[in-house]
């Protein structure tokens, strides 16, 4: 004589394999451009990696496309070799008034 499966029973292992199986890899995801509309009064660019605010660098003036990067203050922000703090909004706008990038400086 077959025993009948509790459905809740089978309901749980299938979620429990589901919830198993599902990972984000943050370095992969924060490693993506994403892109914004610096003219939106929430251009929508969140937080990076470290949980620190983003602002939107507007490169269609260079004939780009728009992408977040790490927010900084141009007015107490220095740049160094390894980085650059962009205007990416007003200069009243404080931690938010530029864009921290990468720096290139070919010899």
């Amino acid at each position: 004589m077959r025993r009948a499966v509790p459905t809740q029973a089978v309901l749980w292992a299938a979620l429990a394999s589901c919830l198993s199986g599902c990972k984000v890899d943050k370095e992969t995801f924060y490693g993506k451009l994403f892109s914004c509309n610096p003219n939106a009064a929430d251009p929508a660019c969140g937080n990076d990696i470290d949980g620190q605010p983003m602002s939107c660098v507007a490169a269609y003036q260079l004939g780009g496309r728009n992408f977040c990067a790490t927010a900084c203050d141009r007015a107490t922000s220095e740049n160094g070799d390894e980085s650059v703090c962009l205007a990416a909004g007003a200069e009243t706008a404080g931690a938010q008034s530029g864009a921290r990038l990468k720096s290139c400086r070919p010899d």
